[in-house]
């Protein structure tokens, strides 16, 4: 029997206490899948289902429609309804099984329906889809009070009427009544004065989806030059 050194005893050590951390390294990075339990399941569900985005107007509904094909598309025992999530649903089955989904959103979300399908022999499964909505919100617009003063009739006053959209989409402004005349892109009022009081004006505002309307008040004041009033000298 051959010994051993020392140095070839001590490389031998060195070689068998390497081989287990070199095998734990490559176990850890490819032993875990997402079927695997402990894996991350938020991320395979955001892989799998699907993702419908809609753009709407606020107050309106959004509608969507499934589609599911069975071998056997006689069987009674087909029909789908919601088993988790928000909105309604309706179904048919024709050559296909059909649900017609329909929801009115509040505003803004992102939420998860779960359908459960039901094929022949009453075998189920559960379908999931993700929705992501826009809503778009009216224009922020109100009431407003605005004044000017003025040495002389014949100049013409402007003031501008101050709006927002909350989707920073551009806006159109129109005259509703009052004397004078609007600039539909920027929302300045112009108009020619001929006397001191207040000035009403009602205008409407306009994005993609919705108008709204407030009223302008423009009080205006005309210094009219000073008369020279003469005293009476007779005596």
């Amino acid at each position: 029997m051959k010994r051993l050194g020392i140095l070839e005893f001590v490389l031998v050590l060195l070689l068998v206490g390497a081989m287990p951390m070199a095998f734990a390294d490559d176990g850890s990075t490819l032993g875990v899948s997402d079927d695997a339990p402990g894996g991350d399941d938020n991320d395979k569900t955001t892989l799998c289902i699907p993702v419908d985005t809609f753009y709407v107007c606020l107050g309106e509904a959004i509608f969507d429609t499934l589609v599911f094909e069975f071998d056997n598309m006689s069987d009674p025992s087909i029909s789908m309804a919601i088993y988790d999530g928000p909105g309604e649903l309706s179904w048919e089955v024709s050559d296909k099984l059909y649900g017609y989904y329909t929801y009115l959103p509040e505003g803004d979300s992102i939420f998860i329906v779960k359908y459960m399908v039901v094929g022949p022999g009453a075998d189920s499964s559960i379908e999931e889809h993700k929705y992501v909505i826009f809503a778009d919100e009216p224009p922020l617009f109100e009431d407003q009070y605005n004044s000017a003063k003025f040495c002389s009739t014949g100049e013409t006053r402007f003031f501008k009427v101050n709006a927002d959209d909350p989707e920073s989409v551009p806006l159109t402004f129109e005259l509703i009544s009052g004397e004078g005349n609007i600039n539909q892109t920027t929302g300045w009022v112009y108009y020619l004065p001929d006397t001191s009081g207040v000035y009403t004006f009602e205008v409407a505002v306009s994005d993609d989806c919705h108008t709204v309307t407030a009223m302008m008040y423009d009080t205006i004041v005309i210094n009219s030059p000073p008369e020279l009033m003469t005293g009476d000298t007779t005596v």
